[in-house]
């Protein structure tokens, strides 16, 4: 097996500007086509897709092996008692999750990226640099990716539930100062908000500070 966390941030990074780069678009001709709104959800789904990617190669790196962003390590650096290089990703995950079941079929696949799967696999292993620059990312870094995560979910399950739910949330976070381009009521609109005395809108806060949380866990320290 072949894990890289590098090439994982990379294809992020990739699909993080294509969701940009469209946002900026929508924000200067000031309204948005029923296309539009296909295109951003899409890419909305593929960023975060991506992002939970990162983290998931992340332990399997750890777990089997493989390349960071600064280098190579060898595999079971998480000091895992029961591990077996023949173990494959369903088992390896069950053991480096500590999950109940000894297998984790494709389709209950967790969500490696978001804050609480986050907070709670990289607690398992304290002495692991890397995990430890995790956790502590969180505390700067961890409401903007809940903000990621809240939107792109209500956007893949819009309800009027799910959309009242998501504005009291933001009201929490001080969204404020919105522009909405569409007619209707749509979690796009909030990446058009601003939070606090912010001067930015949401979408270039909440990828500026993914990029520093990326550059805080990958780039700076030891590898182990």
């Amino acid at each position: 097996m072949n894990y890289s966390i590098r090439k994982k941030i990379i294809k992020y990074y990739k699909n993080k500007v294509a969701l940009m780069d469209y946002l900026s678009k929508i924000e200067k001709k000031q309204e948005v086509t029923k296309k539009d709104i296909t295109q951003i959800i899409g890419l909305t789904n593929e960023v975060w897709q991506s992002w939970n990617y990162i983290f998931r190669s992340f332990w399997l790196t750890y777990y089997f092996g493989g390349e960071t962003c600064i280098g190579n390590i060898h595999s079971n650096t998480l000091n895992i008692s029961n591990f077996l290089d023949s173990d494959n990703e369903s088992i390896a995950f069950a053991k480096i999750g500590k999950f109940n079941k000894p297998k984790m079929p494709y389709y209950a696949e967790k969500t490696w990226g978001s804050n609480e799967m986050l907070a709670k696999i990289s607690s398992y292993y304290p002495s692991l640099a890397r995990a430890n620059l995790v956790g502590a990312s969180l505390s700067s870094y961890g409401e903007y990716l809940n903000d990621l995560q809240k939107i792109r979910n209500t956007m893949i399950h819009l309800t009027e539930a799910s959309f009242l739910d998501l504005k009291n949330y933001l009201i929490s976070r001080n969204y404020t100062s919105p522009k909405n381009y569409y007619s209707h009521n749509h979690p796009l609109n909030f990446f058009y908000y601003k939070i606090g005395i912010s001067p930015n809108l949401v979408y270039e806060d909440i990828f500026e500070n993914l990029d520093s949380m990326i550059e805080a866990i990958f780039v700076y320290g030891p590898d182990i």
